[in-house]
C-alpha cells in the first residue's frame, strides 16, 4: 500500500515534492524526470 501511494506521488506530483526540497528551478526541472522515473521503476 505505501509503495502504491509513493509511487502515485512521484509519478503524479514529483513538480511538488521539488518544491519541498530546494526553490532552484534548474534542479526543479532534473528532479522532476528522475522522480517520474523513480516512481515508474
Amino acid at each position: 500500500m505505501l509503495t502504491s501511494v509513493s509511487a502515485f506521488i512521484l509519478i503524479f506530483f514529483p513538480g511538488s515534492v521539488m518544491r519541498l526540497l530546494t526553490n532552484d528551478t534548474e534542479i526543479i526541472k532534473m528532479g522532476v524526470i528522475y522522480l517520474i522515473v523513480m516512481g515508474i521503476v
